[in-house]
């Protein structure tokens, strides 16, 4: 499975990236230009690679409540520090590691409007050197590229009958 230029954002304390929850055993995933960011405090893990799964990854922004404590695991060892990450993984070698004070410069815009543009300096300016994360406005709506920040966040689906109508009528996206 492979993942480029993504942002996985989540504000409460729960893993990102479980590869485990598959469950894989064998297979490689592959993470390049993809934003981590759970600023929020608590028990959770950015990346589970399980036993038999290989990792290759790069130019990632891993982003937890301390840039010392990114908690992810590889091959059920796990990992706090980016440069652990880096050694057992062999990948990620251009990765950057933020605390949750760099949280407030990633982005320019309104998260809580869906607008996770990336700032101009600061963590924002890191990630995009890295060129990290979505680099462009996804309309959902409209489902293609738009111009400047989302209007609201797009609201998917949350039962069977919106599923169906969503299917039935891409433009009715917003329940």
């Amino acid at each position: 499975m492979a993942f480029e230029n993504c942002l996985f954002y989540v504000a409460e304390n729960r893993n990102i990236m479980d590869a485990t929850s598959n469950p894989w055993s064998s297979g490689t995933l592959k993470i390049n230009n993809c934003i981590f960011a759970s600023p929020g405090a608590g028990a959770f893990q950015l990346v589970v690679v399980p036993d038999g799964v290989a990792y290759e990854g790069d130019n990632n922004v891993f982003l937890a409540e301390a840039a010392n404590n990114l908690d992810m695991n590889h091959h059920g060892t796990p990992h706090d520090a980016l440069s652990a990450w880096q050694t057992a993984t062999g990948a990620d070698a251009n990765s950057i590691a933020l605390g949750q004070t760099d949280f407030a410069g990633l982005f320019s815009g309104v998260i809580a409007d869906g607008d996770f543009r990336l700032a101009e300096s600061g963590a924002g300016a890191q990630a995009r050197a890295l060129v990290a994360g979505p680099q462009s406005h996804w309309d959902w709506n409209a489902r293609g590229v738009a111009a400047g920040p989302p209007s609201a966040w797009p609201q998917a689906p949350r039962t069977l009958a919106e599923a169906g109508t969503y299917c039935s009528d891409p433009d009715a996206w917003l329940f």
